[in-house]
């Protein structure tokens, strides 16, 4: 027998959490991931032992920027640098902790390689 909330969540599926959002993101946006781990090779070359994901970001944005046709539409949420920060340390532990992080509210689980 089908509910009232049953078919609340048809007509409006709940919300999607930030790590359910991210995980869209990251799949259709894989390059991001890529030149994230570029940049973090690069500062890690250069002898650096703490990054900011922040600066990372806005090094995407400025780059993306130059190259990108003025037209198309291109958005990096704030929300996501710790899912890309995680993701980064969990796939090179030779980085340690180059990022710092902070306690994580929502629960995560990596996104598969």
């Amino acid at each position: 027998m089908t509910t009232l909330l049953d078919l609340i969540d048809v007509i409006m599926p709940p919300a999607a959490t930030p790590q359910e959002k991210f995980e869209r993101f990251h799949s259709a946006n894989p390059i991001v991931y890529l030149k994230l781990q570029e940049l973090t090779e690069q500062m890690v070359e250069r002898g650096r032992q703490r990054i900011g994901i922040g600066m990372l970001f806005e090094v995407l944005r400025w780059n993306f920027y130059l190259r990108a046709d003025p037209e198309e539409d291109f958005k990096l949420d704030n929300n996501y640098r710790a899912f890309y920060s995680r993701l980064l340390m969990e796939r090179h532990p030779e980085w340690g902790q180059i990022f710092e992080l902070r306690i994580q509210h929502a629960p995560s689980r990596m996104v598969p390689k």
